[in-house]
This record gives structure tokens, C-alpha cells and sequence, in this order.
């Protein structure tokens, strides 16, 4: 979701939740990864590299895990193993303190959790 000023006064968008806003500078506008989460669950990612077996994982972006996921109530992030029923790793728990930031040089929004 993208926020300009021509739509928000510069006080409204002091209360949007910080920890996943991010102002893009030179561009007057400000991102909102949380219209990414997933409301009740989460988003199953898998790693390829053609090389090791495919790795799963279940993750949302600025809220925790949700649904049938087998993964910590708290978790942003984890690896599960092939029937997605048995937790293998932990990975990112959701914080406030998590760091959005935006790389103008190379034009990267990185989301990282602690």
C-alpha cells in the first residue's frame, strides 16, 4: 500500500504502526508491507536451489503465524518439514522492534526481525 501526501496529511501517517512503514525518500511516499499479512494463516514458501532437496517454510509478513500452521503462535517465520506438520526450525519471531528499511541506492525494502 503505498501513502502520499496528496492523500494523507503528514500528522495521520505519524500513527500508522512504524514496524512495517517504510519512507521512500525522493519519492514523497511511504510503504505499508502489512496489507501483505495474511489475515488467518500464513504463505508456504518453498527454497529450490536444483542442487539439495526443497526446503518449506511458513511465513507472514507483519503479523504472526496463523491457521493450522505448526509453528509457535509468535512466529513470523519457520521451517517445516515435507507434510507441513512438524516444526523443524524457528526462525523469526514476531517483535515490535522488527527493522523495515529502504536502500535508495539499490532500490531494496528489506524487512528484517531480530
Amino acid at each position: 500500500l503505498w501513502h502520499s501526501s496528496i492523500f494523507y496529511k503528514e500528522d495521520s501517517l505519524k500513527d500508522l504502526p512504524s514496524s512495517c512503514i517504510v519512507h521512500v525518500p525522493g519519492y514523497d511516499a511511504v510503504i505499508d508491507l502489512s496489507v501483505w499479512a495474511k489475515e488467518d494463516g500464513y504463505y508456504l514458501a518453498r527454497s529450490d536451489d536444483g542442487k539439495s532437496q526443497q526446503r518449506l517454510f511458513h511465513l507472514n509478513l507483519c503479523k504472526s503465524l496463523g491457521g493450522d500452521s505448526p509453528c509457535d503462535s509468535s512466529s513470523v517465520l519457520c521451517e517445516v518439514d515435507d507434510t507441513e506438520t512438524k516444526v523443524i526450525k524457528n526462525l523469526a519471531n514476531f517483535t515490535d522492534t522488527n527493522a523495515l528499511t529502504y536502500s535508495q541506492e539499490k532500490e531494496v525494502i528489506r524487512l528484517s526481525y531480530p
